[in-house]
């Protein structure tokens, strides 16, 4: 099993994040991140673009498109934008406003993205 791949809060980073591990993302980052595992934008980090992954824990601020499985937004996450997910949960004191449509298979690991800056998290340390 892979390790979590940490973004530290005060990190900035733009571009494509590619991975096959859980991300912790405590920074601030524009782009897309594509995963096969678990994607968490934690408190106090904020994340603008388009996220592919199969379950999105939201307890920071996202501003974009989530294409998950499972959305689950926690007390204190926002989510401005578009979800295409199977599941959706939002907790108490969670917040989402946009458009949401429900989809049987919401991620492809196999997406392509807009951005032509892309880090490889399996040969970079973050």
């Amino acid at each position: 099993m892979l390790q979590p791949t940490l973004i530290a809060a005060g990190t900035n980073i733009t571009g494509t994040l590619k991975m096959h591990n859980e991300l912790h993302h405590h920074g601030t980052m524009e782009g897309d991140i594509i995963s096969s595992e678990t994607v968490i934008i934690e408190h106090g980090a904020h994340f603008r673009g388009t996220i592919c992954a199969p379950t999105l824990l939201v307890r920071g601020t996202i501003d974009g498109e989530a294409h998950c499985d499972l959305v689950k937004i926690m007390g204190g996450g926002t989510l401005h934008g578009i979800i295409k997910s199977f599941m959706l949960i939002i907790e108490p004191k969670g917040q989402f406003e946009g458009i949401r449509t429900v989809c049987a298979k919401a991620w492809d690991e196999n997406v392509q993205t807009k951005n032509s800056t892309e880090f490889d998290t399996e040969n970079i340390l973050l």
